[in-house]
């Protein structure tokens, strides 16, 4: 986890002298001032696209939203490091649905856009996995479990929109400040399933009540969404070799009743 070299850090106005790294998310971001630096795993296609369709969006809105940002070179990485704002704020524990809400104002500062084509070009596992849990890519031999979900699918009529896919662990909240998003997991899909991953999450992995299942989104097809958010981390799962779906035991008993 070693922190991006001075050079990269100079190169986006910072003092190398001052790099604190980050606590959560895969540990591989660090402070500087007013700047975060991660690595980049995002393509040249999406840090343009985030810069010229996305970047206009988020002036006047609702929300903060942390976009990466320029070298003084003009260049969007360097060196295999990208540069975002250093936005302030906690992360809520527990406050659902703050988190949803924040998630439906992403969802429509993004209404609008037309879908972006390097979302077609992607294929890491949660590219993949949201694939699967939407019907357009098999994982061949999947559990007995996973099979007996798949057949619970029913087609939803919501229109798609750009969502932020990941929430979980990516909103900040402030007294002063407008809530923030950070970290953007980009899909072409429904607002309520961005809400749904957030619910999953809540009950699978942060010990809330599947009350939560029916509280969180008042979309009539909502317990689908749910299905296929419980699908979308499964298929992460499986994609990655993990096997150990005990976790997911609570909306699978939700789902089935």
């Amino acid at each position: 986890m070693r922190p991006p070299p001075s050079d990269v850090v100079s190169a986006y106005g910072g003092d190398p002298t001052q790099l604190v790294r980050l606590a959560g998310g895969r540990g591989t971001s660090w402070r500087c001032g007013d700047l975060v630096f991660k690595p980049a795993d995002l393509t040249d296609a999406e840090l343009a696209w985030m810069d010229t369709a996305l970047r206009p969006r988020v002036v006047d809105a609702t929300i903060r939203v942390s976009l990466p940002l320029r070298a003084r070179s003009g260049r969007r990485q360097v060196a295999g490091w990208i540069a975002l704002p250093y936005l302030r704020g906690h992360h809520p524990q527990g406050r659902w649905h703050e988190i949803a809400a924040v998630g439906r104002a992403f969802s429509r500062l993004t209404s609008g856009l037309d879908r972006p084509s390097f979302l077609d070009r992607r294929d890491d596992p949660w590219a993949r996995a949201d694939r699967f849990a939407w019907g357009e890519l098999d994982i061949p031999d999947v559990p007995s479990l996973v099979a007996a979900l798949l057949r619970l699918r029913r087609p939803v009529i919501d229109a798609p929109t750009l969502v932020h896919g990941d929430l979980t662990e990516n909103v900040l909240l402030d007294p002063q400040e407008p809530p923030a998003v950070l970290d953007l997991s980009l899909y072409w899909r429904p607002p309520s399933f961005a809400t749904a991953v957030v619910a999953v999450d809540a009950v699978c992995f942060h010990a809330s009540a599947t009350d939560l299942l029916e509280q969180l989104d008042p979309a009539r097809e909502f317990a689908q969404y749910v299905l296929r958010a419980l699908l979308f981390r499964i298929g992460t799962d499986l994609v990655t070799g993990g096997s150990d779906l005990r976790p997911y035991t609570p909306v699978v008993r939700w789902l089935g009743r």
